[in-house]
Parts: structure tokens; C-alpha cells; sequence
């Protein structure tokens, strides 16, 4: 960097990125407050049902795989 050209472009490319990261930063922010409440992922209700499999991987409800 012995040439003040050298220095200018340095500055450039770190404006640019700066100006990126900003209107990034924005953009996030921008979509974050338009999210609408109704896309949320819901855990299905189970009503205390236990798991499906049981230990071993055999089903523990219809005998299915036991002996």
C-alpha cells in the first residue's frame, strides 16, 4: 500500500461491504416484523398418549413384533 490509490480502494471495498451488512442487517429486521402469527410450527396433540415405540422398536400398543 505505497500508492494512496491503493488506500482509496481499500476504503471502497470496506464502504461496500459495510453498505451490504447494513441493508442486510435491515432486511432481517424488515422481515422479522412482517412474519404473521399463523405459519408457527404446533407440536401435534398427543392427550398424554405415550410413544408409538417402544424400547427395542416394538410397537407398544398392538403386540406387533413381540412374542
Amino acid at each position: 500500500m505505497d500508492d494512496y490509490r491503493d488506500i482509496i480502494a481499500a476504503a471502497m471495498a470496506l464502504a461496500c461491504a459495510g453498505v451490504m451488512l447494513i441493508t442486510g442487517q435491515l432486511y432481517l429486521e424488515y422481515r422479522a416484523r412482517q412474519f404473521d402469527g399463523a405459519r408457527l410450527i404446533q407440536a401435534p396433540d398427543r392427550n398424554g398418549a405415550s410413544s408409538p415405540m417402544a424400547s427395542g422398536g416394538k410397537d407398544a400398543h398392538s403386540g406387533i413384533g413381540s412374542s
